[in-house]
């Protein structure tokens, strides 16, 4: 039987051998065309012979040759393309795997070596003085970003392999947006970046995953953050237009050059070597966004900065009463 997800639909298993089955029963159904136009040439000429002899007859031998040589060659061509998908697709899970398989591995060693490195420095194990202390610190850092990262590797994982369940109710987006820059206030006054905020509609209610949404909120802030140079600006607009809501951040960091626009959603593609991160957030951010039937887009101008740009919509609830 065909395998359920949490939400009891049925789910699609789209393997080489039933797309393949697909395509052939398409084109026996296209090329069955010629044949029962033949037939009603038949049945109208009340079966004579001089159909099959003729012009109608030569030019229905072309066009029955014609479709057999395109079946032929297009189910090479097709068979060709689908056992090299296939394969990229192995491939890709082979290296999905094994890199989850080597963060699991990791992540309990690192968190006792991050606790262990701890206590150390607080001095549970004996004094400890400045020089051990900083060396300890810097030690604390290190293990702290191996966390982040087989953390956001095992994510990604689950994401690929399992997809996201989604429980959507009523979110407001301006009281998500207002939460997420709390969080960053810290940061925002150590580098001293001035935050404006711009709404555009009075009403912010909207479907969708909550806790996903603001992991979006999160995820484009901190690259505002992260990006947006000392006594720069954050531009947050909300507004709301064909029943969709719109979230754009708006930094005035440095210009995002266009051959990495174009792969700035993907896995493990920083914008920044030297910046802190792994390249996930972008791409987990992506997946969020389509998850929830919505788009996600990228400017960057070298004279006014980057712009990210989200579009939600606001309830795809269906055979439901809308909730005013």
């Amino acid at each position: 039987m065909p395998a359920r997800n949490k939400e009891g639909k049925k789910e699609k298993n789209f393997t080489f051998r039933s797309i393949q089955q697909r395509f052939l029963n398409a084109f026996a159904l296209m090329s069955i065309i010629p044949l029962l136009i033949f037939l009603y040439i038949l049945v109208a000429e009340l079966f004579t012979f001089s159909v099959l002899v003729g012009v109608v007859g030569l030019l229905f031998s072309i066009t029955i040759f014609l479709a057999i040589i395109g079946y032929l060659l297009s189910y090479d061509i097709f068979t060709d393309i689908m056992i090299q998908f296939e394969k990229l697709k192995q491939r890709d899970k082979a290296k999905s795997d094994f890199l989850a398989i080597v963060s699991h591995d990791l992540k309990s060693p690192i968190l006792v070596i991050k606790t262990r490195l701890q206590l150390i420095s607080t001095g549970a194990y004996g004094p400890v003085n400045k020089e051990q202390k900083e060396i300890l610190t810097l030690c604390q850092e290190v293990s702290g970003r191996m966390n982040d990262l087989t953390t956001s590797l095992l994510k990604m994982h689950r994401v690929e392999i399992n997809g996201m369940v989604m429980r959507r109710k009523l979110c407001n987006l301006n009281f998500l947006v207002e939460k997420q820059t709390r969080e960053f206030e810290p940061s925002i006054r150590q580098k001293v970046i001035k935050v404006k905020k711009q709404v555009l509609c009075d009403n912010f209610d909207f479907w969708a995953d909550e806790n996903k949404i603001q992991q979006v909120i999160n995820n484009l802030l901190s690259n505002a953050v992260k990006f947006t140079p000392e006594n720069g600006i954050i531009t947050l607009i909300i507004s709301r237009a064909d029943d969709n809501m719109r979230l754009e951040i708006h930094n005035t960091g440095p210009h995002i050059p266009s051959d990495k626009l174009e792969t700035i959603f993907d896995k493990y593609k920083k914008l920044d070597s030297s910046k802190k991160g792994f390249g996930l957030g972008l791409a987990i951010t992506k997946n969020i966004v389509d998850m929830h039937k919505g788009h996600i887009d990228v400017e960057s101008d070298p004279q006014t900065g980057t712009k990210f740009m989200v579009s939600l919509p606001c309830d795809l609830r269906k055979g439901r009463k809308r909730q005013q």
